[in-house]
Parts: structure tokens; C-alpha cells; sequence
């Protein structure tokens, strides 16, 4: 309070003693019209001043009021700590839950890492013993192999030995071939390891094809040709008295197996028939009755037996019993069919020409050959 007295008190002399020296001085004073144009300036100066710090103040207190009102309401967002205490909990149990689902799954993985360890060894226990089966399966392939090849050669010589049974005790050249070339198909899948029984085999055809076979299928068939066109064949007229083994029947020639059924009736009623045949001549001229039916089936069908005997004994190669058979029917032939017939006459001639063919031949012997094929047997 004193320390503002004085001012005044100063400010008061000043003002006097400033009152006095303009007093003093009188006409040496600035004139009064400039003085008033710049308190005016300051004046302006100082209000736009005040307005600027108004502003100033407006826009502050805006902001301020802004900014209170964001905090409020950020404070009105905020939970109170009750709460925040139970989000917290809730958090921490969620928290605790989960580190126990981690602790399973890591309690799981363990035991699937372990899982896989184990099936990893498997595997390499199943690799290892696929690799022991594949080397036994390649033991047994070859052992197989050497087996299969011991079986071809077993094979081939079983049939080199049929072809030596056929050859010898048949005369079956054919069959012989035949199983020769099966041998040797046999053979060739050996390669170069059945060489040397290949080359005895094809020896032992070679032999087989040089020597003279006779066609026997080709004589058995002309012979069933000429049996097959007995029907057609013109019969004498005349009742030509038979000879007694010719009367007592196909039993003295041993077809007695071919004499059944009908043809058995019409043989007892031909020897029944055979009482009657009467030869009536006159002397003007002969009167020759014709034969009854059932000689004429009995003449037919004692050829057909005599060819088809002939022809089985062709197929059997017994040439003794196939030129008999032939130079029967040739005499049947002549004795009671018409040698004036075309057709009697040319199987007259075919018969003739059929007992010439031969119908066995002495083959080589070709056991000595296929040694190195039946070694094996």
C-alpha cells in the first residue's frame, strides 16, 4: 500500500513539473493536431489488438471447450473399475483356458510325434523286409527259370520218345514228325543252351522226310470211295451158284461183328431163298430168273465189308490182310456184277491198282540220333 503511494506521489510531481516546462517553453510545443492523429493510431492500434486477443480468446476457449467435451465423453466410455475387474477376470480365465488347449495340443503333438517316430520305423522295417521279398522273389524267378528250362528238356525228350515208339513199332512217320516239331518248339525257347538237342532233332526229321512213306490216308480214302459207289454198281443176272465158304456167310472171313440187324434177316432169308433158284433152258433158248432182293443186298453188303475191311487193314499198315481184302473185292467184282458195266469195270481196275500200293515202309531208326534229346528224360 506505501509502495503505491509513492508512485503516485512521484507520478504526481512529474505530471507538475511536465505542466510547468510546457508552460515555460509556450511556442516551442508540437502543435495540437498532430498530437491528437497519433493517439488516434494508437487508439485503433490498441482496439484492433483488443479484438485480435477477443478472437484469440473465442477460438481458445472453442478449443478448450472441444477438447473437454471429447474427454467427456471419453470418460463417459470408460468402465468403472468393478467392472474393468470382471472383464479382467473373464480375460484371465480366457487366458488360462487357452494355455490349457495349447498344453493338450502340445500334449497331443508329443504323442503324434511319437506316433510318427513309430510309424517311421515301421516303414523302414516294411522297406527292409520289401527288400528281402524282392530278393527272394529274384532267387525264386531264377530258380524258376532254371526249372522251366529243365522241364522244356524233359518235355522234349518224353516226345523224342514217342516219336521213337510211333517210328518203330507203327510206322507212324506222321505222328513221329509231329511230335519231333513239338520237341523242337520246345527246345527253342532254351536259345542258345538247346542248340545241340535242336540239331539232332531237325537229323532225326530230316531222316523221317527222306524215307518213302506211302500215302495211307490217300489209299484209305480211294478205297471208302469205291465202297461208297457199291450201289451203283449193275449186278449179273443170272443166278451164279455161290461157293460154299461164300454160302456160309461173312462168318468164315471174320466180319461176324458186321453181320447185325438187317443185314443178319436178310442172310437167313437169302440161305432160305438160295433152295429155290432155279436155272430153267430150253432148246431154244436159256431163261435166266432174276435175282431176289435179298441177294442183291447181301452181294452189295459183302463187298462193302470186304472194302472196308481192306481199308482198315491200309490204316493199320498190315499189308498182308489190306491185299487180301483187295484181291476179294476184285473177285466179287467179277464174279457177280456186270464187267460190262462202266463202273464195275474202272473199280476192277482201281482195286488192281490199290494192291500194288504199299501200305507200310521200314522208317529209320532215329533213337541212336536223339541221344542228347533223351538223356534228359
Amino acid at each position: 500500500m506505501t509502495d503505491k503511494q509513492d508512485e503516485t506521489r512521484t507520478s504526481g510531481t512529474e505530471e507538475g513539473n511536465a505542466t510547468e516546462e510546457s508552460r515555460g517553453r509556450g511556442p516551442a510545443t508540437q502543435p495540437q493536431g498532430s498530437g491528437g492523429a497519433g493517439a488516434q493510431g494508437l487508439a485503433i492500434a490498441a482496439l484492433v489488438l483488443s479484438i485480435i486477443a477477443l478472437v484469440g480468446m473465442l477460438v481458445g476457449g472453442w478449443w478448450g471447450w472441444q477438447r473437454y467435451q471429447a474427454f467427456a465423453e471419453g470418460q463417459g466410455d470408460l468402465v468403472d473399475a468393478s467392472e474393468l475387474a470382471a472383464r479382467s477376470e473373464a480375460l484371465s480365465e480366457r487366458i488360462a483356458e487357452l494355455r490349457g488347449r495349447v498344453t493338450s495340443l502340445d500334449e497331443r503333438n508329443a504323442g503324434r510325434d511319437q506316433q510318427i517316430a513309430g510309424l517311421e520305423e515301421s516303414i523302414d522295417t516294411l522297406r527292409q523286409q520289401q527288400s528281402d521279398l524282392t530278393a527272394r522273389m529274384d532267387r525264386v524267378t531264377e530258380l524258376a527259370q532254371v526249372s522251366r528250362d529243365d522241364w522244356r528238356r524233359s518235355e522234349a525228350a518224353y516226345l523224342a520218345n514217342v516219336a521213337v515208339h510211333r517210328a518203330r513199332y507203327y510206322q507212324d512217320a506222321d505222328a513221329a514228325l509231329g511230335a519231333l516239331r513239338e520237341a523242337d518248339r520246345l527246345l527253342a525257347a532254351l536259345g542258345g543252351e538247346g542248340i545241340g538237342e535242336r540239331k539232332a532233332i531237325r537229323e532225326a526229321i530230316d531222316l523221317l522226310l527222306d524215307a518213302d512213306v506211302p500215302k495211307v490216308a490217300r489209299t484209305a480214302e480211294e478205297i471208302g470211295e469205291i465202297a461208297d459207289a457199291v450201289d451203283g454198281y449193275r449186278l449179273h443176272a443170272g443166278a451164279q451158284p455161290l461157293s460154299d465158304e461164300e454160302a456160309a456167310g461173312p462168318d468164315s472171313w471174320g466180319a461176324e461183328e458186321a453181320v447185325s440187324g438187317a443185314f443178319g434177316d436178310a442172310w437167313e432169308q437169302f440161305r432160305g431163298a438160295m433152295g429155290e433158284l432155279v436155272v430153267v433152258s430150253g432148246p431154244e433158248r436159256e431163261v435166266v430168273p432174276l435175282r431176289p432182293i435179298e441177294e442183291r443186298y447181301f452181294l452189295r453188303e459183302n463187298l462193302r465189308l470186304r472194302l472196308e475191311g481192306a481199308r482198315l487193314a491200309a490204316l493199320q499198315g498190315d499189308t498182308s490182310t489190306y491185299r487180301d481184302g483187295l484181291e476179294r473185292a476184285r473177285e466179287w467184282l467179277q464174279r457177280y456184277y456186270d464187267s460190262g458195266d462202266p463202273a464195275v469195270a474202272e473199280a476192277v481196275d482201281r482195286l488192281a491198282a490199290l494192291a500194288e500200293r504199299p501200305v507200310t515202309v521200314d522208317l529209320p531208326e532215329i533213337e541212336s540220333v536223339l541221344g542228347p534229346v533223351r538223356e534228359f528224360d
